[in-house]
């Protein structure tokens, strides 16, 4: 049944791409909503959708950007408004037709800054790695590897880092190599599980400090002097304490370093 279903689907997708009009260079066709797909590298949907079909009004609804691909239609950027269109009922979607790979999809995605809402760091570095940026993937890699789990919400458990910048700058200004040293420098000194642990001022100071001693054993060691087995909120009062009027990245850097 699904095989049918599917070479269905092909051939009314292959029928709209066969009646679809150009208008100055780009190709345009209403499309049915149940043709329109979405991919790994979207986003799950907001909360926006509800306000955007109570809101619905077709003069505002600028066209879905999809690709053709493999004989189907996959939704590039619109996702909301696709889904905000099935609330109301609505058949069929105008849409701007490309033809793009998984790859070119992925990076357009990423790239855009139209969407409802705008996309996370960590949306873009998804993205990004699906797209087959290689920095982007390794990151993703690295963190599977040394069990820290990437989030895009501040409001998460133990393990789990949603400092991506932070991530992105110490892998593009140091490398693979000092990213694995943080991050498992984060869990030597028992911060793993610690609020904080993966916070940007945590990774970047650590990464000052290896940096500093230029060497992840003698950074751990050194790391491990100072922390004592301390949470890292335990630390940071000591830093603002031994180094007032400092911001807290710094105040911990130096703490560290001294």
């Amino acid at each position: 049944m699904n095989a049918i279903i599917s070479s269905i689907n092909t051939t009314a997708c292959a029928a709209v791409m066969a009646n679809a009009k150009n208008y100055d260079g780009k190709l345009i066709a209403q499309i049915p909503i149940e043709l329109l797909q979405l991919a790994d590298y979207q986003r799950k949907e907001g909360s926006t959708v509800k306000i955007i079909a109570q809101n619905w009004d077709n003069r505002k609804c600028d066209p879905l950007i999809v690709s053709f691909r493999d004989g189907a239609f996959y939704v590039v950027d619109g996702q909301h408004r696709m889904a905000a269109a099935k609330l109301i009922g609505k058949h069929d979607l105008t849409c701007v037709i490309y033809q793009m790979t998984y790859e070119e999809e992925a990076d357009y995605f990423a790239d855009q800054m139209e969407n409802v809402r705008l996309l996370t760091v960590y949306q873009r570095l998804q993205a990004k790695a699906e797209a087959g940026y290689g920095y982007a993937k390794d990151i993703f890699d690295i963190c599977k590897e040394l069990g820290v789990q990437l989030t895009s919400s501040r409001r998460h458990g133990p393990g789990c880092c949603s400092a991506v910048n932070a991530l992105v700058r110490i892998y593009n200004s140091y490398g693979h190599d000092a990213l694995v040293s943080v991050l498992k420098a984060v869990d030597e000194i028992g911060w793993h599980y610690t609020k904080g642990g993966y916070s940007s001022i945590s990774l970047s100071s650590l990464c000052r400090l290896l940096a500093h001693v230029g060497d992840s054993e003698k950074m751990i060691s050194v790391a491990r002097k100072v922390v004592k087995n301390r949470s890292f909120d335990d630390v940071m009062a000591e830093a603002y304490t031994t180094y007032p009027g400092r911001g807290a990245t710094s105040a911990l850097s130096q703490l560290l370093v001294a």
